[in-house]
């Protein structure tokens, strides 16, 4: 005990700045993001119509792209499933492939581009003052517009094919939401460690390729013997694709515990990349 002082009153005291601490924290991971988002908001639609611009509006194929290669992806998958393996979903089989095409399409968007996104204001984070966490919300903000055009796609391919919707298509949001913490999560690690490791861009589209293959887009689950299925849901997509078709394409629930796990998961994950970019910021100027 300090002199003077009793133990008892010395234990009151300490207990009050741990909790303090533990606010901080919470503040940090939950909080401040959102601050940071709303404090900088002019800065991250400027930056957001600048990239839209630059990559698609400037473009000699513009917009039409963002169909049209999803659209020739889904086509193949359709070849080599249909004739070559002679696999399917059974009934809508061509607009199960498209709608997982589309879907995963903005994940590749995003997560390729991840280890250059902040290469891409080197100049900038090396002689000023410019917000990290920004730059993130510019660019994830950038892809949700663009599938927010693929959304309306694959809507409209489901009701030419003949889908009947259902209450459960309610759970598309839900279905969003996850897909945004889980690129959130990976894009803030990968932009981190991309200032690092700067040939990460040029191996990392191997791996998504090979990601793409080993999940449930342009094949049923069902395919999967069932041995092996308890390590082949360790992947997300494996749950993400099949409550897509659940959702829309079949009408009934998803998988509401499978959703769960995994929003237990990338949450988290999102929240510590958001704080853990910010954090390294020191970091980043002097390897800049």
């Amino acid at each position: 005990m300090r002199l003077g002082i009793p133990v008892y009153q010395q234990r009151i005291k300490v207990r009050p700045q741990r909790f303090l601490l533990n606010l901080s924290l919470w503040r940090e991971f939950f909080i401040e993001p959102f601050e940071e988002f709303y404090k900088y908001h002019e800065l991250i639609f400027y930056q957001v119509k600048a990239d839209f611009k630059e990559r698609h509006i400037q473009r000699a194929l513009g917009p039409i792209w963002w169909f049209g290669q999803p659209l020739l992806m889904s086509l193949l998958f359709i070849f080599v499933t249909t004739v070559l393996f002679r696999t399917t979903f059974q009934e809508h089989h061509i607009i199960s492939i498209v709608m997982a095409t589309l879907i995963w399409q903005w994940f590749v968007q995003s997560v390729n581009g991840a280890p250059d996104l902040l290469l891409g204001f080197q100049a900038e984070l090396a002689s000023t003052n410019l917000p990290i966490r920004p730059l993130i919300y510019s660019r994830m903000l950038s892809e949700i517009v663009i599938f927010s055009f693929s959304l309306i796609i694959i809507f409209v391919g489901l009701a030419i094919s003949g889908v009947n919707f259902t209450a459960n298509v309610a759970y598309v949001p839900l279905l969003i939401l996850l897909q945004l913490f889980m690129i959130v999560a990976i894009v803030t690690h990968l932009a981190k460690f991309g200032l690092f490791y700067r040939d990460i861009s040029q191996v990392l589209w191997f791996f998504v390729a090979i990601w793409f293959f080993i999940s449930p887009g342009a094949y049923p689950k069902i395919v999967i013997p069932e041995q092996y299925l308890w390590m082949y849901d360790l992947n997300p997509w494996a749950t993400i694709f099949p409550a897509w078709r659940d959702s829309t394409i079949i009408g009934t629930q998803p998988n509401l515990l499978m959703l769960g796990i995994w929003f237990a998961v990338f949450v988290p994950l999102a929240l510590y990349g958001l704080r853990n970019i910010n954090k390294s910021r020191g970091t980043f100027y002097r390897r800049l």
